[in-house]
């Protein structure tokens, strides 16, 4: 923890330290903060979680503080980490690629490839295939198919494992 600290990132209750390439699910629900049903980010490697979203209309990078000022007050955020040592990839691409995302929108008839319009579940699904090279739902998803890709369908993914959570504060 105080490594963690020592890098600016300050968690509250958090038992395990996070690692790039983990991935952020709140529970956002409708009528909450976000108006969506969930929501998904990844930690890069200044340990900032990048993600795709309304407030901002496209995407952005917060500290852990900054992130949890986007959530209502205690909502829970889950970590899921990358099984195989996989993440620090999905996570540089994310950092480098999140600035091409200039609009929020949630639109099934866009190819998976599309940066801009996009939304938080897609663009982390974007990053671990094109960072990783994998589909991390396993369900074949390529970037010219169309369809939505929920935060419920990140965090079930078969390359994710739930290792912790904490409160926003």
């Amino acid at each position: 923890m105080n490594h963690l600290r020592r890098l600016g990132l300050h968690i509250p209750v958090l038992n395990v330290p996070m690692r790039i390439g983990d991935v952020l699910y709140s529970t956002k629900t409708l009528g909450s903060s976000s108006q969506i049903v969930g929501h998904t980010g990844i930690v890069n490697s200044n340990y900032k979680v990048v993600h795709v979203t309304l407030p901002v209309n496209g995407g952005t990078v917060d500290n852990m503080s900054g992130y949890m000022s986007r959530h209502g007050k205690g909502e829970t955020i889950k970590v899921y980490r990358p099984i195989n040592g996989m993440g620090v990839e999905a996570a540089k691409w994310a950092t480098y690629n999140y600035k091409y995302v200039t609009k929020y929108e949630i639109e099934p008839y866009v190819k998976k490839s599309t940066l801009s319009p996009n939304y938080c579940s897609k663009f982390v699904w974007q990053a671990f295939y094109y960072g990783e090279g994998i589909d991390l739902l396993d369900l074949g998803n390529t970037p010219d198919l169309r369809g939505f890709i929920t935060p419920s369908m990140v965090i079930n993914a078969p390359n994710l494992v739930y290792v912790t959570q904490f409160t926003a504060q």
